[in-house]
């Protein structure tokens, strides 16, 4: 039998199928505006709705936290801590992802257990650790009995929709998309721009990360199987 390949040959042989000018050509701007979901079109009114839910920290069991504590659009769209603080001074067991952007990825949370920014917006609430609500019923009734809340639900949704669990969560969830970065300097030298970046270092670092990122990025974009070929043998 023939000895199984090393490691580093199987990674070696893997990194040149994607060659550095085929990586340089895959180099893509950001969209001017996020992906929607079919079943919950952004219009103006869930938007400001969705704003003043992200803002509001009565969605808290203290009536302290938001969804703005531990994601500051103001900044990087997280909250600079190793660990997210949550109700009563708790340390979650995760740092905050940045919610800037976040309308781009294929799921949500560090682990994906959140197929959509729908999903994701309602685990906070009932998270013990973070807001702190005991079910998200309690959220929906503390939200209706707030005044403002019910006419601009209503407008946001109409009067069948009402204020529950999902309207939240939908509100938030379109506010959230359009929380996006487009137009910055790389969107805009992608676009043709060659003066929006400088030549001497960051166009030099967008290619150092054309000519070894594709290495580095092997194992994320293969498959189960070519995953399993790149293993270091068994003995």
């Amino acid at each position: 039998m023939l000895a199984p390949f090393s490691l580093s040959s199987r990674l070696a042989g893997l990194a040149l199928l994607i060659s550095p000018l085929a990586w340089s050509a895959d180099w893509q701007a950001l969209p001017s505006r996020a992906p929607e979901s079919a079943d919950n079109p952004s219009t103006p009114a869930k938007i400001e709705l969705g704003k003043m839910l992200f803002f509001d920290p009565r969605l808290s069991s203290t009536g302290t936290l938001s969804c703005f504590s531990c994601h500051n659009v103001m900044e990087g769209g997280d909250d600079h801590r190793p660990t997210s603080i949550g109700v009563h001074d708790q340390l979650g067991g995760r740092n905050s992802p940045t919610v800037w952007n976040s309308a781009f990825l294929s799921v949500q949370f560090w682990d994906g257990r959140a197929p959509t920014l729908e999903a994701q917006a309602k685990d906070p609430i009932v998270n013990p650790i973070e807001m702190g609500m005991s079910g998200i019923g309690l959220a929906v009734d503390r939200i209706k009995c707030l005044p403002g809340y019910p006419q601009l639900f209503e407008g946001a949704f109409g009067k069948k929709a009402g204020i529950s669990d999902e309207t939240i969560a939908m509100a938030i969830a379109v506010y959230e998309r359009t929380l996006i970065t487009p137009d910055s300097s790389y969107d805009l030298f992608v676009k043709g721009d060659k003066t929006a970046l400088t030549e001497q270092q960051q166009q030099r670092g967008m290619q150092a990360f054309s000519d070894v990122g594709a290495r580095l990025v092997i194992p994320a974009r293969t498959s189960a199987a070519q995953r399993a070929q790149l293993a270091p043998a068994s003995s």
